[in-house]
This record gives C-alpha cells, structure tokens and sequence, in this order.
C-alpha cells in the first residue's frame, strides 16, 4: 500500500504534465513570449545575455535585434562601437569623401582630388562637390 507521502509525489510529478497537455498551445505561446522577452533584454538575434555590439564602422538599427550588423554608408564613418542609427558617428569632414561603406573614422574618408573640393560634409564620391574653377585650385590643410 502506498503511503500518503508516495500520492503526494506521484501528484506532483504528474500534474505538470497533466496541464501542459491540456494547455499546450498556452504553454507554447508562453514559451515564445519568453524567448522574445528575453532577445529584446539583451539585444541580441538568439536571446544570448553575451551578445556583443557592432564593431566600429557598422550599425544595428535601434530596436531591430533580429538583424545583422549594417556597414556604415557611404560618406559616414562609426568610430564607436554599439551604433544603433546609419548616422553611424558623422560624415566625412569637408573636403574628403568616402566612397565605400564601412569606414571606421575619419581618416579613411580620401582627400578630395586635384582639381575638386568639397563644401559639405559626408561626401559619397570623388567627384566631391564639383570641380574648381579654371585658374583656380583648391588646398587643404
């Protein structure tokens, strides 16, 4: 005969499996909410509290945990780690340009070339802003 002790345990051990087989859509469903909760925590595709920031010159979009780290655009350079908007740090300083994704800082944004110069910032090409006027050049310090 089994002892008051022996139903107590033989209760427990089966009701946990009796109310996940009658809620078992419910189960799931709490199940994937955690996991959403838990990869919104931590920033990261997979829920993993280790996950790290993207490296200098990429960005993940504010929000968006499921994505992969983005280069920087053209123009801009992220010197910081863990940058959240394409904004990335700044653009490229007047009179340089960068016309690749991915710059880390503004010393991979090129000098504007002989005969060009550049007014605005975050330029994307070596066309910069235009060319110079004949007589004229520009320098750059």
């Amino acid at each position: 005969m089994l002892t008051k002790s022996w139903y107590v345990f033989l209760l427990l051990l089966l009701l946990p499996l009796l109310s996940a087989r009658k809620g078992s859509t419910n189960l799931s469903q709490l199940q994937k909410d955690q996991h959403t909760a838990k990869r919104a925590a931590t920033n990261s595709p997979t829920g993993d509290s280790n996950a790290q920031p993207c490296p200098r010159g990429k960005f993940r979009p504010s929000g968006l945990h499921d994505v992969e780290c983005e280069l920087c655009p053209r123009g801009k350079y992220g010197i910081t780690e863990g940058l959240t908007t394409s904004s990335c740090t700044a653009g490229c300083p007047a009179g340089r340009y960068y016309d690749l994704r991915g710059a880390k800082s503004e010393d991979d944004c090129f000098f504007c070339p002989p005969g060009k110069y550049g007014t605005t910032t975050g330029l994307k090409t070596a066309e910069c802003s235009g060319s110079c006027a004949v007589g004229k050049y520009g320098t750059t310090t």
